[in-house]
């Protein structure tokens, strides 16, 4: 889930995930949102793990390899570009699979930061077309001035989007806004132990328009005032998305 959300004095880009991987079984230690290589983004995940870290594992080599994407020479705008171009070449070096259904990448992917030349916050889902056999870019639903995008399992999502739909009808009369309405929907979905599909401890990440980056241990809501200008935190130093 990634939220940009304004709390008066500045905007903010608000990413939260769960911690848990699963596959035959539930690991709750399993990091889903990452730097980039670069200070102003982040990308988190949600699917098929054998897909998943090796792609992201493709997108921060990629930025760190070339100066003027890993030193922000290139705008976050143009360097999203860049790299979802890369993603879907990359898929032209897998080969010889088990089953052909094992070319399909079953997975998508939240990139989240800030643009300077477009003075604002950038946020993108990436998501696999099976026809046209590519990923593809989708835009976050806008609310007003604010934004809101989720990836993960249809149930988890279902109950999130109702959440923030309620939230937003008890401002109805003034301007609705999400506020933290996603991260306090996604935190009651999280500890309601509904969903198998979720489970471990929270990470957030929370990128704001200074475009530097610092990294702590949390397990509690978000502030909407914090500090720091993208802070990836999780307890015990690890935590993420919906899968």
């Amino acid at each position: 889930m990634a939220a940009l959300t304004e709390d008066g004095i500045l905007m903010t880009l608000v990413a939260a995930w769960t911690s848990r991987l699963s596959g035959g079984k539930f690991w709750d230690y399993g990091p889903k949102i990452f730097s980039i290589g670069r200070s102003d983004a982040v990308i988190a995940f949600a699917g098929d793990t054998s897909w998943t870290y090796p792609l992201i594992a493709q997108v921060s080599s990629y930025v760190e390899s070339f100066v003027n994407l890993r030193d922000r020479t290139i705008d976050l705008a143009e360097a999203y570009e860049l790299i979802l171009r890369m993603l879907n070449d990359s898929l032209d070096f897998v080969s010889e699979p088990a089953h052909p259904s094992l070319t399909v990448p079953d997975c998508s992917f939240i990139f989240a930061g800030y643009s300077v030349r477009r003075k604002g916050f950038f946020v993108r889902r990436i998501v696999f077309h099976p026809g046209r056999g590519r990923f593809e870019s989708r835009r976050a639903r806008e609310i007003g001035d604010e934004s809101f995008s989720v990836i993960g399992d249809k149930g988890p999502i279902a109950a999130l989007a109702r959440l923030v739909a309620d939230r937003l009808k008890l401002g109805k009369g003034t301007r609705a806004t999400l506020d933290m309405a996603p991260a306090e929907a996604f935190f009651e979905i999280m500890s309601s132990k509904r969903f198998t599909e979720i489970g471990g401890a929270p990470q957030v990440a929370k990128v704001y328009q200074h475009l530097n980056q610092n990294t702590s241990a949390s397990t509690g809501l978000p502030t909407s005032r914090q500090t720091s200008n993208t802070s990836i935190s999780a307890a015990a130093a690890l935590a993420n998305s919906m899968y």
